[in-house]
């Protein structure tokens, strides 16, 4: 190909060789001042593949003496990209020798493939190395094991179903790893189960110690296993839990080695990475300031979000329309979500849920108290509100007015609550990426434009929408609800503050007012963080140089969308608990007497740490880390508690909230629309101030739930890119600015990571295969 190549372009014009520079050793090729002919072309050509065998032949001979190996060598596709690009940079070279940029881009893209096609073998198959090539298969009649309902054998295999234990007690001396062959039935049902072996050997010989620990789904080799004993090998006893559907043992292969396996998947990667890092080197991207004012900016952050935006589906609770429950209005939904409940109450001309109250209920003093209602088995809808002999949901009415209501008048059938989380969950993504872009655009100066583009991604996965989608339950929808209208208020609010137009500036007002009252009733405590839009408003009103008129339309575009909306749900509220501030959240029928709570100056230490500095918990097996909850004991009072990952432990959140008091030290230039440095210095100062009071409130009155950091990680987040893009200086401090583009990118890699542990939830239900696939990708030492 290359000869072909190069004869079609040399008969379209001369190709000089001269400009190839080739080392001493090889310059007999291509004499200066010499036109590549089919001589040339031939000899180029079978150096560069001589060169390429040799290299290829010296990794084979590693692998075949030293490595123990289960099947190829090389794939076939990455040897290719390998081989090509060599070919490729002495083409464009010659084709284009105007193209240095060009050129010397292929031409570090060409070392990349050989190191990266060494490193696979020599780094990531590292564990593989060994002389031994002696492997034992062990059988099921190998196996020492209890036969129960939970473990049986069927034939030459094991079925494995639930909990279980079994013993290896004949083993070959040379064993340092085993092979499962293993399948389980892969359909909806499927979930990672729980595998780890203990060993007894001359260090622990009468004692099993724990030497290996993972999850798997179970596929054809899948789960390999590593250990390392101390002179004799006496016993391994494997441990079997979490089994979802049944799974089928057929044998384990003891090898003196886990075997070399090439990974396409990293090295293309790895390659990606590469070239990306190469062409920001090259073309020194990485000083390119975002300009609004260019389309082709526009159109990569567009994509961006975009491609944020879709990163949703991989969470999406797919649910086939004709598997829906039907809706009719006469009917009893006493068993579906309060969400539906609370649509068909309303459908049919009542603000009470179609619940029965048990009589004795009824005859408690105090319903509220759990302890009270355990005592008399009093019967009870948990976890909704109850008041004078009637059932409430407590959960907002926005979801039910803008998903549920809809959706049903439309098709006649009840959603699932997955499917109100991802439609909400996917808007505040994208609505969470336009505020930032607004907010970026009214209170930065120049910002660059690689940061501005890692910070997208940081913002979308650590933000909340994936964990409403992840867990997908009744309790999540009203938090991505929230989320999305919040996220609505910010960008139309921003966005009407940055426009020029007054038609424009109060259609937007006037949209970011009804997205406001939308998160009061989804969650109240989200809409505190629309406060950053007070300093801009404020400089409105008193903006001398409009008329008062004008700054009367603006205010009025704004408030009265948002005062329909609040009375709306405040004559809701007084149809149903009496009062029109009341949610009715006091009313909860849940583990504790909600009423006990109320607010404590003494908690904001303890709700300071919880929400933003607690380090997330270790766990024995991959990803190795998960939501943590340390319990400090000394509230008081009683605290609801749950795992967390606190809004800090976000790398580039915690970046930016250590560099915020060097952001006040960089004076910005005036903004056109008449929006002041005092205006932006106020409002970044809220992003902090105002996450820290509602972190305050939710842990005195709720206590400690990853719902809960939902609530402040929308404006602290927004405030954090905010100042890391202020107080970078590519000029000055290079460091500082590859250290947060490093940690804008690792803080969405890391949530991917931890979300791969969650069995159970939507990520591992809809793509069962990514534990293992990510495991098998990052963990290559064992």
């Amino acid at each position: 190909m290359f000869v072909v190549t190069g004869i079609f372009f040399n008969s379209k014009k001369p190709l000089q060789t001269n400009l190839l520079h080739f080392p001493k050793p090889f310059r007999w090729i291509a004499p200066e001042n010499h036109t590549a002919d089919t001589k040339f072309l031939i000899c180029c050509g079978g150096v560069m593949i001589a060169g390429e065998i040799l290299i290829l032949m010296v990794l084979s001979l590693i692998i075949s003496t030293f490595m123990f190996r289960y099947g190829d060598f090389f794939n076939p596709i990455a040897v290719a990209v390998s081989a090509l690009l060599p070919f490729l940079s002495v083409m464009l070279k010659m084709v284009l020798p105007e193209e240095k940029q060009l050129h010397q881009f292929v031409k570090v893209l060409t070392l990349c493939g050989l190191i990266l096609l060494s490193a696979e073998v020599l780094v990531f198959n590292g564990k593989s190395l060994t002389t031994d090539s002696n492997t034992t298969i062990l059988t099921v009649d190998d196996i020492t094991f209890e036969e129960s309902d939970q473990l049986k054998k069927q034939g030459d295999s094991l079925i494995i179903k639930g909990d279980c234990e079994m013993f290896l007690n004949t083993l070959p001396q040379n064993a340092k790893g085993f092979i499962f062959h293993m399948n389980q039935e892969i359909n909806e049902d499927a979930r990672i189960f729980h595998v780890w072996m203990d060993m007894e050997d001359d260090n622990f010989r009468y004692a099993y110690q724990i030497v290996a620990d993972t999850y798997t789904l179970g596929n054809e080799n899948s789960c390999m296993m590593s250990f390392s004993p101390y002179e004799t090998l006496y016993s391994m006893k494997l441990h079997f839990a979490q089994i979802a559907n049944p799974v089928t043992l057929t044998e384990i292969v003891a090898v003196p080695a886990l075997p070399y396996e090439f990974s396409l998947l990293r090295y293309l990667i790895l390659m990606t990475i590469c070239a990306v890092v190469a062409i920001i080197i090259q073309c020194r991207l990485y000083e390119v300031a975002f300009d609004w004012r260019k389309p082709p900016h526009l159109a990569i952050v567009g994509m961006m979000v975009m491609l944020c935006t879709f990163s949703a589906t991989q969470f999406y609770d797919v649910v086939k329309v004709e598997d829906l429950t039907e809706y009719e209005k006469d009917k009893n939904y006493s068993w579906a979500d309060p969400y539906a409940q609370t649509f068909h109450a309303l459908n049919n001309g009542r603000v009470a849920l179609e619940i029965e109250v048990s009589p004795e209920l009824e005859k408690l003093e105090n319903p509220y108290d759990n302890s009270a209602r355990r005592e008399s088995n009093a019967p009870s809808a948990w976890d909704y509100a109850y008041y004078d002999g009637n059932y409430y949901s407590y959960f907002g009415i926005a979801p039910v007015l803008t998903y549920y209501a809809p959706y049903i008048l439309m098709n006649g059938k009840l959603p699932t609550t997955g499917m109100a989380n991802d439609f909400f969950a996917t808007l505040s993504i994208f609505f969470m990426c336009m505020a930032l872009l607004s907010a970026v655009r009214l209170m930065t100066t120049k910002p660059n434009f690689l940061l501005l583009l890692a910070s997208l991604p940081a913002i979308t996965a650590c933000t909340g929408a994936y964990y409403c989608m992840e867990f997908s339950d009744k309790y999540f929808v009203a938090v991505a609800s929230a989320q999305c209208y919040i996220a609505l208020t910010l960008w139309l609010g921003l966005w009407g503050i940055a426009v020029k137009k007054k038609l424009w500036k109060c259609l937007l007002f006037a949209g970011s007012g009804l997205a406001l009252a939308l998160t009061v009733a989804s969650r109240p405590s989200v809409a505190i963080s629309a406060a950053v839009l007070l300093p801009f408003f404020f400089g409105i009103l008193f903006r001398k140089s409009e008329t008062i008129a004008s700054r009367m339309t603006q205010a009025f575009s704004f408030a009265v969308p948002l005062v329909a909306g609040l009375g709306g749900v405040m004559a809701y509220n007084a149809m149903r608990f009496g009062s029109p501030l009341d949610f009715g959240a006091t009313y909860q029928l849940t583990v504790s007497n909600v009423n006990a709570n109320h607010l404590r100056l003494s908690l904001l230490p303890a709700s300071f740490f919880h929400y933003f500095l607690q380090i997330p918990q270790m766990r024995s097996s991959f990803p190795y880390f998960e939501t943590n909850c340390d319990h400090l004991r000394n509230y008081g009072a009683y605290v609801y508690m749950e795992g967390v990952f606190s809004a800090l432990m976000n790398p580039f959140a915690m970046a930016g909230f250590l560099l915020m008091p060097t952001a006040y030290k960089r004076t910005l230039a005036g903004f056109r629309q008449g929006v002041t440095n005092r205006q932006r210095s106020v409002a970044l100062a809220l992003c902090f101030i105002v996450p820290i009071i509602t972190a305050w409130m939710d842990f005195c009155m709720g206590g400690l739930n990853l719902r809960y950091i939902c609530d402040i990680t929308p404006l602290l987040f927004i405030g954090c890119v905010i100042v890391l893009l202020r107080t970078t200086d590519v000029k000055k401090k290079m460091y500082r600015y590859i250290l947060t583009v490093i940690l804008c990118l690792l803080s969405a890699f890391l949530i991917w990571v931890m979300l791969a542990g969650l069995r159970d939830c939507m990520l591992l239900r809809r793509n069962p295969s990514y534990y293992d696939t990510m495991r098998d990708l990052l963990i290559f030492w064992h």
